[in-house]
């Protein structure tokens, strides 16, 4: 009993703090440490509604949408359906849904 008990502390300072972010990371990868918050804060991306939400900040990020605008192509869009498949199947990014009012997904990047 005595060892499990920091780590419940550790888990309970981390949920009042980060809420369900860290919640979600914790459940999917239970051989975290929750009282390893460096390694939470590197790892997470951030909450999205949907993937597709992530995929437009994401392009938004990168630039894609200003160097569309930059090309002078009015005829030039951003495919955000493209990036939104690649962010879904993309091996350095996991999507943990949230426990929330409304399905939203937290972000985090496993290879930091």
């Amino acid at each position: 009993m005595g060892v499990l008990r920091p780590r419940v502390s550790a888990i309970a300072a981390g949920i009042a703090e980060h809420g369900d972010a860290l919640s979600a990371w914790l459940s999917c990868d239970r051989s975290q440490d929750p009282a390893d918050m460096q390694s939470f804060k590197d790892a997470y991306r951030g909450e999205w509604d949907s993937l597709r939400d992530h995929a437009e900040n994401y392009a938004e990020e990168v630039g894609m949408y200003a160097a569309t605008e930059k090309s002078g192509f009015s005829y030039g869009t951003v495919d955000i359906d493209a990036p939104t498949r690649d962010l879904d199947i993309d091996i350095d990014i996991e999507l943990y849904p949230a426990k929330s009012d409304h399905s939203t997904i937290h972000v985090f990047d496993p290879t930091v």
